[in-house]
């Protein structure tokens, strides 16, 4: 009989708390770089709100993952110490807040990342059409058409630069001849669409 055989791994591979923690950080830092960024300059469509709220939670989301790391750090230098049975899990959650906090700090750093303010809706037709200005060291507007909840979004027109920083702007309809425009401050009309 083949004693070898019937021994079961002294180690099998266990999948950790802590990973999670890691594919959190690397799945916020892909969000990033394969859907937030090429939705803002149009190539994918998206939910709007979540670009809205992907990029105000970034930087809170990196300081936090950082703070954590910190505190189970100490937790675990003191566990160290004291030869806590303890240390090792805890050290490896430290690593892996660590880790995470990276990730999402390269997405909400803020030379990948503009500043997005929303400015206006419409929802004309069952559609939804919302206003946005992009703000890093120029200004751009888009407009974007989504269904009726704002599920399914898609830019219609991104503008070129306005020096310097923040304009206002307002969405306008023009029901005569069914058709959207963006009007900015001090600029006039700067784009006009027609309603499909």
């Amino acid at each position: 009989m083949n004693v070898e055989a019937n021994q079961k791994d002294p180690n099998p591979l266990k999948f950790s708390p802590n990973w999670l923690i890691i594919l959190f950080g690397i799945a916020w830092a892909v969000l990033e770089f394969l859907w937030r960024m090429p939705f803002t300059v149009g190539d994918v469509g998206g939910i709007y709100w979540f670009l809205y709220y992907f990029e105000k939670l970034s930087s809170p989301l990196a300081i936090l993952a950082l703070i954590m790391t910190l505190l189970f750090g100490v937790i675990a230098l003191v566990m160290r110490v004291t030869s806590h049975d303890q240390f090792s899990s805890i050290a490896k959650t430290a690593g892996a807040l660590f880790l995470a906090s990276l990730f999402i700090g390269v997405a909400a750093f803020k030379f990948f990342q503009p500043e997005t303010r929303h400015l206006d809706t419409l929802k004309i037709h069952n559609k939804l059409y919302y206003l946005t200005a992009y703000s890093a060291f120029d200004t751009n507007y888009a407009l974007y058409r989504c269904d009726s909840v704002g599920i399914v979004c898609r830019q219609l027109y991104r503008s070129s630069d306005f020096m310097p920083g923040w304009f206002y702007a307002n969405l306008v309809y023009y029901a005569t001849s069914d058709e959207v425009a963006i009007e900015v401050k001090n600029e006039g009309e700067i784009y006009r669409y027609k309603l499909p």
